[in-house]
């Protein structure tokens, strides 16, 4: 779900039965993000989807936790996504400094994001970060890094954490000229 939540919501209910998680997108790091939680998605835009300060927690009338219970309610999981990268309409830099953990801008959304999960009453996170040829192969480890400790946080509060893939990201594949961050040889041996 990326916009018209109260609609969008009102068909999944209508159709519960052929869902067992929803991932509302409500957070982007199209920005150059240094540290804190990510901006939710009806940020303001400077170009793109490149965010030029924090949204609001508004989405049709409800906030990021009303959105949470009301799936909830339906029987399913709230796995909000974050949305990030150059390929994604908007920035690398966000998610660079992240992977880079620049002043401890990785350690900062970590800590952040999990205790965002648990007063909002999530069961994980989706990662929709959709990285541009500015993110390749030499992200590789750090991301793999990224996500084991991403993933260990959450999982303290028994959560979860997904990570979307896309072709122009995933390494050995002629789309990312064999110079993916998305290496998944590296995922098997962690």
């Amino acid at each position: 779900m990326y916009v018209n939540w109260t609609t969008s919501l009102n068909a999944i209910a209508a159709n519960a039965n052929a869902f067992t998680h929803v991932s509302p997108t409500l957070y982007s790091l199209n920005y150059n993000y240094t540290g804190s939680g990510a901006y939710y998605s009806t940020c303001p835009y400077s170009t793109g989807y490149n965010c030029s300060a924090n949204g609001s927690n508004n989405f049709s009338g409800m906030t990021a936790a009303q959105m949470a219970a009301k799936i909830t309610a339906m029987g399913m999981q709230a796995v909000p996504a974050i949305y990030a990268g150059a390929a994604n309409g908007g920035s690398d830099t966000g998610v660079q400094n992240i992977l880079n953990n620049t002043g401890g801008a990785g350690d900062s959304f970590i800590t952040s994001m999990v205790s965002e999960a648990v007063a909002n009453g999530y069961a994980g996170y989706n990662l929709d970060w959709e990285m541009g040829s500015g993110v390749g192969g030499s992200y590789a480890t750090s991301f793999v890094t990224f996500v084991n400790k991403f993933k260990a946080a959450l999982a303290v509060h028994s959560m979860s954490l997904s990570v979307d893939a896309i072709v122009s990201n995933i390494n050995g594949t002629w789309c990312s000229s064999n110079n993916g961050y998305l290496d998944f040889a590296s995922f098997a041996k962690s």
